[in-house]
């Protein structure tokens, strides 16, 4: 099944028999059509699925089972195990990174001695640390191509390649976090001081594009759409989580809507994207505009991903 045609999502195992009150006693990695067909489940109905990271060009997938689970498991895109990653001592929380080839994964790691980034190898499980800093690191994500990886220490914004060398200063920016590289490798965004930061990877046109003086108020979790030339996110509003299209040229939004329960991703085509309404508990896909809706599956759903 092409990959376009195909959302990904982690849905919660309600215990049975069902009650007034809906306990969750597990949580699995699903896809489903566009069209709402072809529903399966990827991971064990009896576990728990905390984050997952699709390289899907790759045909893998990664997920940690609770936030701090030691290892990471790293499956084919049907289910097939291919191995584990033991990443010993991870934050409480620690999201990680699959490679867009999906042979490495970057995840940071705290000990006593200090906060480390790392790149494990997928196939041997080898590790290299690439960072080490007292405080904090932040950040950790693959450029598209795979050769950088960009992430946040103290008050400045880095990418480094994988192997460790090559470490580049791009900007002075404090508070940076949830940085995403655009899909032509060229733009960064991330959400930094007083809302949505973007900047090329060399820390060149740097601009603060939402937040207070600005047309759009700051929102979380910045995604690129396939041309580079809007940014999805969310934002709560008096008591409302909402999901915008804000255009990257000038902050402007393009597109609000009321009522979502999720982050969105955007189609390969960046003709619609995906997100879980609050209402009904929806998997639902919408025209850039929010117009056109359609719904794809209902319940205790979460994490959409549009394959590509």
């Amino acid at each position: 099944m092409p990959g376009p045609d195909r959302i990904a999502f982690v849905e919660a195992v309600v215990a049975q028999p069902a009650t007034f009150v809906e306990r969750h006693v597990g949580s699995q990695l699903s896809v489903v059509s566009r069209d709402g067909t072809g529903h399966r489940t990827l991971t064990p109905s009896s576990g728990w699925v905390a984050f997952f990271d699709w390289a899907a060009r790759a045909g893998r997938v990664a997920y940690r089972t609770t936030p701090t689970d030691p290892y990471v498991q790293v499956i084919a895109d049907d289910g097939t195990a291919i191995t584990q990653i033991d990443t010993r001592g991870a934050l409480s929380g620690g999201a990680f990174d699959l490679s867009p080839d999906g042979t490495q994964l970057l995840y940071v790691s705290g000990a006593p001695d200090g906060v480390r980034l790392w790149v494990a190898q997928v196939n041997s499980g080898q590790k290299r640390e690439l960072v080490r800093d007292d405080y904090g690191i932040g950040g950790g994500i693959w450029s598209p191509d795979g050769r950088w990886i960009a992430f946040a220490q103290r008050d400045t914004l880095w990418k480094i390649q994988a192997d460790g060398t090559a470490r580049t200063r791009i900007a002075a920016l404090r508070s940076v976090e949830e940085i995403a590289w655009s899909p032509d490798g060229s733009m960064l965004a991330m959400h930094g001081p007083g809302g949505v930061w973007v900047m090329r990877t060399d820390g060149s046109n740097a601009r603060q594009l939402t937040g207070e003086g600005k047309p759009t108020p700051g929102f979380t979790y910045p995604r690129w759409s396939p041309d580079g030339r809007r940014l999805l996110g969310r934002i709560y509003v008096y008591g409302d989580w909402q999901i915008l299209v804000v255009r990257v040229s000038d902050g402007v939004t393009e597109t609000r809507l009321s009522g979502a329960a999720s982050e969105g991703d955007w189609s390969p085509d960046g003709s619609r994207f995906v997100y879980v309404k609050l209402s009904g508990r929806q998997l639902v896909t919408v025209r850039v505009d929010g117009t056109g809706e359609e719904a794809m599956r209902s319940g205790p759903i979460g994490d959409p991903y549009w394959l590509r």
